[in-house]
């Protein structure tokens, strides 16, 4: 969803009639006569919107609904007021919670991490766990087992980039750690053979990808390499010479699939675009390179 409505309770702040080129809105705290005669409507219309979003957004979930709530009661006035009623328990049960299945042992009763005065939780604070609301299973997490200041781990401890040695006819992918900014590793390939490019686009400007554990990165005409976090090559790809009066900058794009059983782990595929350069042919009198797709495999 790209935005939601604003909501202003049971006043509207602005009334529009786009027939009559009239934008009535409150200035000062005061309201124009056409703003307080068509008021209720436009917050009517304003809510039914919020409520037409809710729905869509609820609608699309597919295996799981996460919401943002506030554990000490509801949130009156904002786009998922309507989705309320159906995550709030009775407030008889609040303080009561299951285990709920899938999520680490709850240990607090109190779904709020932190308020303004330190007060702790009150008879209507919903208890981390899982409750029935309805019918209907709701599972209100404890925020106190969220690490909240833990160093991302993956790709995103490390930052890569492509370097390309003109003197040494290297091609390379520097791995720097995120902390520090120092140097952890830097492997790469020696490519001695001629290929076109410009001026402002050097070699190996184009941008590594990375699923957490390997990284891929292309050379143009050297080839497409995948290293593991350690700089150990995996694989590579010869994709054919690569010649364009502009150079290349290929940038892999890796893609997870989830298998239809769910039984197994997400398949992982790196996607790489290119010009062949023996492939030309003209269009409109100009000189085209044939695009082609490649696809390969990294493995679960």
């Amino acid at each position: 969803m790209s935005a939601a409505p604003r909501i202003r309770g049971p006043d509207a702040g602005r009334w529009v009639d786009p027939a009559a080129s009239v934008c009535a809105q409150k200035l000062g705290g005061w309201a124009p006569i056409d703003l307080v005669l068509n008021g209720p409507a436009e917050a009517a219309r304003d809510r039914a919107e919020a409520h037409r979003l809710a729905y869509v957004a609820a609608t699309r979930a597919r295996d799981v609904l996460v919401i943002p709530a506030v554990g000490d009661g509801p949130y009156e006035g904002g786009w998922l007021e309507a989705l309320m009623p159906a995550i709030y328990p009775a407030e008889s049960s609040r303080r009561s919670a299951g285990r709920a299945p899938g999520c680490p042992v709850f240990t607090s009763k109190d779904s709020v991490l932190r308020r303004p005065d330190g007060d702790p939780a009150g008879r209507h604070t919903v208890a981390p766990g899982l409750h029935d609301v309805g019918g209907t299973p709701v599972v209100w997490w404890d925020p106190h087992v969220l690490q909240l200041d833990k160093q991302a781990e993956g790709g995103l401890r490390q930052h890569f980039l492509l370097q390309a040695d003109d003197k040494a006819k290297r091609r390379t992918v520097m791995c720097f750690g995120r902390a520090d900014g120092k140097l952890l590793w830097q492997s790469g390939v020696s490519y001695s053979q001629p290929e076109s490019t410009h001026p402002d686009n050097p070699y190996c400007s184009g941008t590594p990808a990375t699923d957490g554990e390997r990284v891929v990165a292309c050379f143009g005409s050297a080839g497409l390499y995948c290293y593991d976090f350690a700089g150990k090559e995996l694989w590579h790809r010869d994709l054919g010479k690569l010649n364009h009066m502009f150079g290349n900058a290929i940038s892999p794009v890796i893609v997870v699939t989830q298998p239809p059983d769910r039984l197994r782990a997400p398949d992982r595929y790196a996607i790489v675009n290119a010009v062949l350069a023996e492939r030309y042919h003209m269009v409109g009198g100009v000189k085209v390179g044939r695009l082609i797709r490649a696809v390969y495999a990294l493995g679960r």
